[in-house]
């Protein structure tokens, strides 16, 4: 012991530096791990704000806002109103100060919800946002709004380039889902899982009610939690979200993640209380289909069927037949797609490749917030189910007013598409609209709904009369770059009309063109126009103009709009060019 004393007596200045040394490096690290400490509390309150809803009180009149976590009042923060929208992405703020001076306008139509993107500075990122507006007081401009912010959803507006890479994981195109299917399926490879959200009366019946924003990001949020490289994430519609797993053979992988969202989502609900909502879960196999999209579509039904138990999961079995389970569900929401008119009317003008005159407007039918995917999807059901009457006059009915108070000119032609097991209600249809007798109409048929449905040619004969004894017209929709009806049949009709439905073939594969023009080239000697629509480009305009089409309907031109749109003269002259260079 004496010897260490004498050792520090000796050497007192290096034991004092050596000890302040070591005391400094001690403080070092103890301010390192405090540092830390506080980056991962701050990081810990962000994130629960995300999973928290954020109340705010924007006070316009004297330009203050009051903020809060939900429950934390008493933790309220006061500001400056421009503090609100410094959270928010640049590009953002413009557009969000439009839509918050709309809300205190008593006549303004600005929507409840507003998504947007916050950037949240301490942790470098963006985040997508839903602003519901709960309550306005117009007359002293006070706007009480509540924000949910979703961690895992792909943001707009991603600042961080580093992350923006990453929110890519778990994204494809269709044409890239494609590719993707058609590898993990020649390998027998691939589940598919769908999560469907929706509100559940009495524990029986489901009803296909529109969800608020808020909640169906929600149901997104919990679902992109489970992305990876080696998952695709599916946004169906607004009730449903569906994970496919290319590289599973089966369900056991997908089983485990579903359920995982399921029990966060359902925790969600309860907390936030949303009791009355349930969730249904469908998962399908591969190797048991031969078609990708009766592959998704079928788990996404058996999701659906899955709601009337709340947190029920199916598995699709192939000796059952899942449309025997769901017809019920279907038909209901048929019914109260056609007491709600809930079909869109969007028209697009069709016009003359020399003279660029329009000579009508090409109707086109759309839905959304439904339990259908498309019109095309509910209206086959119709058929198949015998609603097709009720359906079919609303929507001939829907379209017939909408363009009657809009045309400005009597001469120019509205084309409607229908199916041939509609051509017996258009007089029942218009029956108690007198004004569509002024009306010029053209019914468009589809050639292969023709040849699948007709043996004989007198039957195909008698159908196209009976529209024409009505004082219509009809227009023969090609169905494929051969031509397969008897000859007559093209000699009866008025127009030729060529869509989306061939054009995806031809687009990319020059002999598939090449036959279409012969079969158009075949048309000519029955003197009636040619028309083309939905064109994606303005190369693919100019080729088919040059080929000799009469007429032509494309979005490069003037958009599918609820309202009758004009040409613009640029498009007009670009057109007439065209022409010229034949």
């Amino acid at each position: 012991m004496q010897d260490i004393i004498n050792f520090i007596l000796e050497n007192l200045p290096r034991v004092i530096l050596l000890s302040g040394t070591i005391v400094m490096l001690v403080i070092a690290v103890l301010l390192i791990i405090h540092g830390n400490r506080k980056d991962l509390k701050d990081q810990n309150i962000i994130l629960g704000n995300i999973t928290t809803p954020r109340i705010f009180l924007l006070d316009l009149g004297e330009g203050k806002v009051t903020y809060f976590n939900r429950g934390s009042f008493g933790e309220r923060k006061n500001g400056l109103l421009p503090q609100f929208f410094q959270q928010f992405t640049a590009k953002e703020v413009d557009r969000l100060d439009k839509w918050v001076n709309a809300l205190i306008d008593p006549k303004s139509e600005a929507s409840k919800f507003y998504k947007v993107d916050v950037f949240v500075r301490d942790m470098r990122r963006s985040y997508a946002s839903i602003l519901e507006v709960t309550g306005v007081d117009y007359e002293k401009k006070i706007i009480h709004l509540e924000s949910y912010l979703y961690r895992y959803l792909k943001a707009n507006d991603q600042m961080n380039l580093t992350v923006k890479k990453k929110e890519n994981i778990g994204y494809l195109t269709e044409e890239e889902l494609v590719k993707v299917y058609r590898r993990a399926h020649k390998r027998g490879r691939g589940v598919y899982g769908a999560i469907s959200i929706a509100v559940t009366a009495s524990g029986a019946q489901t009803h296909r009610a529109e969800i608020p924003p808020h909640l169906w990001y929600e149901l997104q949020n919990q679902v992109a939690v489970y992305r990876k490289r080696s998952r695709v994430i599916r946004f169906v519609d607004n009730h449903t979200v569906g994970i496919y797993f290319p590289r599973s053979s089966d369900v056991d992988t997908a089983i485990d993640v579903f359920q995982s969202i399921k029990k966060r989502m359902s925790g969600y609900l309860q907390k936030n209380g949303y009791n009355e909502y349930s969730l249904g879960i469908g998962l399908t196999r591969s190797r048991q289909f031969s078609e990708m999209n009766m592959f998704f579509k079928t788990a996404e039904e058996l999701s659906l069927y899955a709601l009337k138990e709340d947190g029920r999961l199916l598995i699709h079995d192939p000796n059952k037949e899942i449309k025997d389970m769901d017809l019920s569900l279907y038909r209901s929401e048929l019914t109260q797609l056609v007491a709600r008119k809930g079909v869109d009317t969007l028209f697009q003008p069709i016009v003359n490749a020399k003279t660029v005159e329009i000579l009508g407007y090409l109707t086109t039918f759309s839905i959304s917030g439904s339990l259908f995917g498309s019109f095309n999807e509910a209206a086959q059901f119709a058929r198949e189910n015998k609603q097709n009457e009720q359906l079919v006059k609303m929507v001939l009915r829907k379209a017939a007013a909408r363009y009657y108070n809009m045309r400005r000119n009597n001469k120019q032609l509205l084309f409607v598409p229908l199916g041939l097991g509609g051509v017996d209600f258009i007089s029942d249809a218009f029956s108690t609209q007198p004004f569509a007798n002024d009306l010029k109409m053209v019914f468009m048929l589809e050639e292969q709904d023709f040849a699948n449905t007709f043996v004989n040619i007198e039957d195909m004969l008698k159908l196209i009369k009976k529209i024409k004894k009505q004082k219509y017209e009809v227009c023969l929709i090609i169905s494929d770059t051969e031509l397969t009806l008897p000859d007559k049949i093209y000699g009866e009709v008025d127009y030729f009309m060529v869509n989306e439905k061939i054009l995806t073939h031809t687009v990319n594969d020059e002999r598939e063109r090449l036959s279409l023009l012969s079969s158009l080239g075949k048309l000519l000697r029955h003197q009636k126009p040619i028309m083309i629509s939905d064109l994606p480009k303005w190369s693919e305009i100019e080729y088919y103009i040059r080929a000799g089409v009469d007429y032509v309907a494309s979005d490069e031109i003037s958009k599918k709009d609820n309202s009758l749109q004009t040409i613009d003269k640029k498009k007009a002259l670009r057109i007439i060019n065209f022409s010229k260079r034949k």
